[in-house]
């Protein structure tokens, strides 16, 4: 599905608070996002409490998903989804309502997924979407 750069305007989501339904990281991606902190302890001495997970002006379709470690819950929100912490701010949170968060692996390629309701389109390279 090809975008235009000015199809996205993130100011001008329309769901209500009530509306939103945080999103899930599927089994799968759990797994992948533990063994990932096991990885960084292992590494670094140090094991992540959750992640961060963003949603960013970025890319030719002028959106982009992120995903970071966290160390320190402090008072931050967060959600708990088959047992990741996952902090959001206000905004990543309602553009990812309903949205789950998957890990796909193939022969070429391997990574996480985020199959969101609330895209309207995609980059052709996948990066960078338009809500």
């Amino acid at each position: 599905m090809s975008c235009s750069s000015n199809t996205t305007n993130i100011n001008n989501v329309k769901i209500k608070p009530e509306d939103i339904t945080p999103p899930i990281i599927s089994e799968k991606a759990a797994s992948k996002i533990n063994e990932k902190f096991e990885q960084y302890a292992e590494k670094k001495g140090q094991k992540p409490v959750g992640i961060k997970i963003n949603v960013v002006r970025d890319g030719c379709a002028g959106l982009a998903y992120g995903m970071e470690y966290v160390f320190d819950i402090n008072d931050n929100a967060y959600i708990t989804t088959n047992g990741i912490k996952a902090f959001m701010d206000d905004h990543a949170l309602e553009m990812l309502s309903d949205a789950t968060i998957d890990y796909h692996e193939t022969e070429s390629a391997s990574g996480f997924v985020f199959n969101n309701p609330n895209e309207q389109c995609k980059c052709a390279c996948g990066k960078s979407f338009s809500a």
